[in-house]
């Protein structure tokens, strides 16, 4: 039996010691129940030996290290109690060492004074036969009174706790104060009745805390103890952006964040109202969707769904309120209620819908100004065109009407004149057919990525050769190097551009347009047997061709050798 108790109390110890320590991130009551389990321990172990070995090997510091845990266990069982219950005594993270300090500050100085054993009395006896002689003085009985009074502060802080609790919270409570009170009255009860005197080497003080040690076992297997703070919600909920209150079946809010008040106190007196108080002047004095009104309503009704809405405290201020009950075993216990500040993201989004609104107003006037634009365009190239057929074609058919008159007149006098002059006639309508499709051609550019640049310009040419000019179209060097659609556009413009001015201008017979391409430069040559000009004025047509030309990174050159003939010069680098 002297060995059994402690040996037993010292193995359960130390294992729960080991599985707290294994544990990751252990919160503030698993150290403190460790710390606990740690003096326990030291207890146990320093009775098995003295009873194993008495004195001899240490002395009288084997008594003094063995006795700390029966001056500390009272302390260190209050604090434990402390962060079981989150006690505002620990909750402040600046003062609670202080706290602590002074809690642990009346056991050290009974200790000290057990060391002199002077007023401490046969307690500390080292020949438990001098202590039938010496009894007990008034060291150890206030040393007794003292501890107990932390052991049962520490077990009211507890049920005090359960009371105010719910469920499995209230049940494990009950069960840890169960254990320690039964403890404690054996322990009372073997110092009182004298049955010390009887066994005086037994020491069945730490014995029983394993009866403290199986009740927390129990709390912490069946009902979660070691797994779920009790100190964690409030903590949680301090440190929470959102405002959260919790409703009980009372109808009032039993707890409430530092976000919360901050949110509501400028409207409400928060420290004043219930639940139901609450859920009257949010609805008086804020304006809520449907949802919202629901959700307000459930606060003081009680409502048994889940309720989201939105809440507007002003015009900038917005709230999305989420009230959700809470049962336990299909039983109603109240409800918590999150309000999530939405006020930037209604301010974005007002700000969002006033500038779409902008945009949309924008994109109307563009829409307009680009009707507009296209209206000009329209009417731009409708006057081009119409000065193109009245420069052009509209000349040719006023002198072939003028020359069929004539035919008209002479045709039974003069036969043969008449028959040049209808020879002069179908030509020049040849001519103005030419003409027309060259105008025509000139509204219309082929796609290079259905039709290839070469086979367009062949076209063409096949089209402008019906005004009766001769046209050779000669190909050298590299012809199926791939051309990007910004040359083919230009060398095509060019092209054709060249082609018009020969037929306006020059009254040429004869074209020659020369390709030359190799990997690194396009080289055309474009040259006509009409009137020549050796300072050409750089009219709409010719600029185009420079502009067109310079972007490419090219040169061109135009102008007359002599006296007749006109002749175009261009060179285009080409990309690999």
């Amino acid at each position: 039996m002297r060995y059994i108790l402690p040996g037993t109390n010292a193995i359960v110890s130390f294992i729960t010691i080991i599985a707290l320590l294994l544990r990751k991130n252990k919160n503030a009551i698993e150290k403190s129940y460790i710390t606990l389990s740690l003096f326990w321990l030291n207890w146990s172990v320093g009775i098995i030996f003295t009873v194993k070995w008495g004195l001899a090997p240490f002395g009288e510091y084997l008594y003094w290290i063995k006795n700390i845990s029966a001056f500390a266990m009272g302390p260190i069982w209050l604090v434990f109690s402390f962060y079981y219950t989150n006690s505002r005594i620990i909750r402040n993270n600046k003062w609670r060492m202080v706290n602590i300090f002074f809690l642990v500050v009346p056991s050290l100085i009974m200790y000290i004074i057990s060391i002199t054993n002077k007023y401490h009395g046969a307690f500390l006896a080292y020949d438990y036969a001098r202590l039938r002689v010496a009894g007990y003085k008034w060291g150890f009985w206030v040393h007794m009174i003292l501890q107990y009074v932390y052991i049962f502060a520490g077990c009211y802080f507890i049920w005090v706790h359960g009371m105010r609790s719910r469920s499995y919270i209230r049940k494990r409570s009950f069960i840890i104060v169960g254990g320690t009170l039964f403890s404690q009255i054996i322990i009372i009860a073997y110092y009182l009745s004298g049955i010390y005197l009887i066994y005086n080497d037994i020491d069945i003080a730490p014995s029983v805390f394993l009866i403290v040690m199986i009740c927390i076992f129990i709390a912490s297997v069946k009902y979660k103890f070691l797994n779920l703070l009790p100190m964690a919600l409030p903590k949680i909920m301090r440190n929470l952006r959102e405002g959260i209150i919790i409703v009980d079946l009372e109808g009032k809010i039993s707890s409430q964040n530092t976000a919360f008040y901050n949110m509501f106190n400028n409207f409400i007196n928060i420290e004043e109202v219930n639940a139901k108080e609450f859920s009257r002047e949010l609805l008086n004095k804020c304006l809520c969707d449907e949802n919202g009104k629901k959700a307000v309503k459930a606060i003081r009704e009680g409502g048994y769904e889940g309720i989201k809405g939105e809440v507007a405290l002003t015009s900038e201020i917005y709230f999305q309120i989420n009230y959700q009950p809470l049962f336990d075993k299909n039983e109603f216990m109240g409800a918590v209620v999150s309000f999530y500040d939405i006020g930037e993201h209604k301010l974005l989004t007002k700000q969002l819908n006033e500038k779409n609104n902008r945009l949309l107003e924008a994109n109307i006037r563009l829409q307009e100004h680009a009707k507009v634009v296209k209206e000009l365009v329209i009417a731009q190239e409708r006057n081009k065109f119409a000065s193109e057929i009245h420069d052009s074609v509209g000349h040719s058919l006023s002198v072939l009407g003028a020359l069929l008159e004539v035919c008209r007149l002479s045709f039974s006098e003069k036969p043969e004149q008449t028959y040049k002059k209808i020879e002069t006639a179908l030509n020049i309508s040849k001519k103005a057919l030419g003409e027309l499709r060259l105008s025509v051609s000139n509204f219309t550019s082929p796609s290079f990525e259905r039709t290839p640049l070469f086979e367009s310009i062949e076209s063409m040419i096949h089209c402008f050769e019906q005004t009766g000019i001769k046209v050779d179209f000669t190909l050298h060097g590299n012809t199926i190097h791939p051309l990007d659609k910004e040359v083919s556009n230009t060398v095509f413009n060019i092209c054709r551009e060249a082609l018009t001015n020969s037929l306006k201008h020059g009254n040429a017979k004869t074209i020659n347009i020369i390709f030359n391409i190799n990997n690194n430069n396009l080289v055309l040559f474009i040259f006509d047997d009409g009137k020549g000009c050796s300072n050409p004025l750089k009219g709409i047509g010719l600029s185009g061709m420079e502009n067109r030309v310079k972007n490419l990174n090219g040169s061109i050159a135009f102008g007359s050798g002599g006296e007749t003939g006109f002749s175009i010069h261009v060179e285009i680098p080409l990309s690999d």
